[in-house]
């Protein structure tokens, strides 16, 4: 689909390559969360962007209940990697190993 689980326990998913151009998840409640891969070929499997409810999405992640709100992630996806997307430091997902000064 494009994401999966790498902190159950915080609900926290990774974003990574989808498979399918569209998928939709029925999140209960008549809600449906969608994710749409745009471009996506065999030659264009990178993500180039993203936006998530309409707005970019800054994160390599997703949180559970932006999941469960419903709405829809778009993947923009191209030929090449974009080494400027998601490098920030806050753009990675939290981690139980993250220190923090005190």
């Amino acid at each position: 689909m494009g994401f999966y689980p790498v902190n159950p326990a915080e609900g926290v998913y990774v974003i990574g390559a989808p498979m399918f151009q569209r998928v939709e998840i029925n999140v209960g409640r008549e809600k449906t969360f969608t994710i749409q891969a745009r471009y996506l070929t065999d030659d264009n499997h990178y993500i180039q962007a993203a936006t998530l409810q309409e707005e970019p999405l800054t994160r390599g992640y997703l949180r559970h209940y932006e999941i469960m709100e419903g709405g829809t992630l778009i993947l923009e996806m191209g030929p090449q990697p974009n080494y400027l997307h998601w490098t920030d430091i806050e753009a990675r997902p939290p981690s139980t190993s993250d220190t923090t000064d005190e």
